[in-house]
């Protein structure tokens, strides 16, 4: 009875065997999982300030239909100003209500602006360069205006980069009719 005891108590302890190899295995998925994490959260990184940014433009046209009050009027328009090479974008009201210019003016930032981009995160190009996206209620009208131009364009293309990476980049594209695209 006593030695069948014996080897029941040994049956139920971890090998240094078994030890070594759970240790390994936790060694070559670390070895081969870290090299790639920098790659992976930069990915991610980018993926979410281009979500982030077409919420806020998505926003910018649903204030816009809702013909949401801003200070004592409904403005002219809602929309978006971005610049670039910047990590930021701003969120405007385009005032005074009834005679906006359907762009972008100082002073016309909605808070929180200029809404910061997650770090290491900035645009790298736009076409047309230093955009507004202008949405005028109640339909919304769509406008896209570039910084020297007279006459809208039809769609516009926002390229987001890391600072760290500039090859890696998430792409915009916001047309006339509303559609916005994160490629």
């Amino acid at each position: 009875m006593n030695l069948k005891n014996h080897r029941q108590k040994q049956k139920n302890g971890v090998t240094l065997v078994e030890l070594l190899v759970v240790t390994t295995i936790i060694v070559i998925m670390s070895a081969v999982i870290y090299p790639s994490y920098r790659d992976i959260r930069g990915q991610l990184l980018l993926e979410r300030a281009a979500h982030k940014l077409g919420q806020d433009i998505r926003k910018a046209g649903e204030m816009a239909m809702s013909a949401k009050m801003y200070g004592e009027a409904v403005p002219n328009g809602y929309g978006v100003y971005l610049i670039l090479g910047t990590t930021f974008y701003v969120l405007y009201a385009d005032m005074p209500a009834g005679s906006g210019n359907e762009r972008y003016d100082s002073g016309e930032e909605i808070p929180p602006t200029p809404i910061q981009m997650e770090g290491g995160v900035r645009i790298s190009s736009a076409t047309p360069s230093g955009m507004s996206i202008n949405f005028r209620p109640p339909s919304p009208t769509i406008k896209i205006f570039g910084n020297d131009q007279a006459q809208p364009v039809p769609e516009a293309i926002i390229s987001l980069s890391l600072t760290s990476n500039p090859s890696k980049t998430k792409s915009i594209r916001i047309n006339a009719g509303g559609l916005i695209d994160i490629e």
